[in-house]
């Protein structure tokens, strides 16, 4: 057969005769060749690659939102590559040239607030920002601050009157929720501060088990979690302490994962 046919059937065009490309894919198979997918990169200028930033991996949501896109991906006949920024500016600014290097044909990121947004602006290369909303860039993501909103406005219906927050600070979810209760006549009673550099779930207890050592009692009848992983460690510090969920607290979580059913 030539050329051409043999380029057919290694790219999955149905055009080819069936009996010649069962014949081709035979060869194929007995002298175990394997597409050079570099040199296909260079002719074509097309790598069906797609480069994928995350900020982390431990955390569920991400587990998740990495299978979706592979899945998604490979449906429409690319690949991703992945990276994990772990919080670090600069690592996210290596995964991105990193991705550039390799020439991939687009990128999906979670960023790292805005220290690279200007320079992804810049770049040629199409790029979605997901998890956080950007005017200056295609960005599909979650308005954070109307959900803290929604958590307290639940908490509010429900009679509450002293309320907590678990997570990072400043957070647009924690914005959300703190403005809803000014609003309304209430203020936010305790904060339990899990710190930037908590990035698993160990850390996250230590966090969360070093406010419950250092508080007498707790001074809130309700509390919303940034996600769920700091969700769960606070049930579980909470437990261990004899503090009954929901009886005694009333706990929200965010992201929706599988760790919420559990």
């Amino acid at each position: 057969v030539s050329h051409t046919t043999v380029s057919r059937v290694i790219n999955g065009n149905k055009s080819v005769n069936e009996e010649a490309a069962k014949r081709v894919l035979k060869v194929i198979e007995e002298v175990g060749f394997i597409p050079n997918n570099a040199a296909q990169t260079l002719k074509t200028s097309h790598s069906n690659i797609i480069g994928v930033c995350v900020t982390e991996t431990f955390n569920p949501y991400f587990v998740e939102l990495i299978d979706t896109l592979e899945l998604e991906a490979r449906k429409r006949g690319y690949n991703i590559l992945l990276h994990n920024s772990k919080h670090n500016p600069i690592t996210e600014w290596e995964s991105i040239q990193n991705f550039i290097a390799r020439q991939v044909d687009g990128i999906i990121l979670v960023p790292n607030g805005e220290y690279n947004i200007q320079r992804l602006n810049k770049l040629a290369i199409p790029t979605v920002i997901i998890t956080k909303n950007r005017e200056s860039l295609d960005s599909i993501g979650l308005d954070h601050k109307q959900a803290g909103k929604i958590a307290g406005e639940n908490f509010i219906y429900a009679g509450h009157k002293k309320f907590g927050f678990i997570g990072t600070v400043p957070d647009e979810k924690y914005l959300g929720y703190k403005s809803v209760l000014y609003e309304n006549g209430f203020e936010l009673n305790s904060l339990i501060n899990v710190k930037q550099t908590s990035t698993n779930n160990f850390l996250i207890q230590q966090d969360i088990e070093a406010y419950f050592n250092q508080a007498d009692r707790l001074d809130f009848t309700c509390v919303f979690a940034a996600n769920d992983i700091m969700a769960l460690e606070f049930l579980k510090a909470a437990q261990k302490k004899g503090i009954r969920i929901p009886e005694d607290i009333s706990l929200i979580g965010f992201d929706d994962t599988y760790l919420a059913k559990i």
